[in-house]
């Protein structure tokens, strides 16, 4: 096991399963992802163009995961609704960990988020 990777995941699953968390939250339907758009976007962070790793359950009814932004600015967060419908939780942790990152558990995923955030965006070929 290492640095939060009990996988062992290559850049290319850590890829997938980016792409399959930053699905769920942009488009999933159940009240707690809407709920967290909700919250993400109070925040000032646009949920379309940023990306999602390793979007998680920490407990019965607290929800945590990693939002990166285009450009590669990184935010953790804890979604919490513990005593209260999922629809009405709160972000019981929303913090900038841009500058350290690099040194926590989890930094695989979040640094692969991280470098996809940074590619130029595909060009359209006529």
């Amino acid at each position: 096991m290492s640095n939060g990777d009990s996988n062992q995941r290559t850049g290319g699953g850590w890829e997938q399963r980016i792409e399959q968390d930053t699905e769920r939250l942009r488009t999933g339907s159940d009240p707690t992802l809407l709920r967290i758009r909700e919250l993400v976007a109070s925040q000032g962070v646009d949920i379309g163009t940023s990306l999602v790793a390793n979007l998680m359950p920490e407990d019965t009814s607290v929800l945590s995961g990693f939002i990166v932004e285009t450009g590669g600015r990184v935010h953790e967060f804890e979604y919490d609704w513990r005593q209260m419908p999922s629809d009405q939780g709160q972000l019981a942790v929303w913090r900038d960990i841009t500058d350290s990152y690099e040194s926590r558990a989890f930094r695989d995923p979040i640094s692969v988020a991280v470098a996809l955030s940074r590619r130029p965006a595909p060009t359209a070929v006529f």
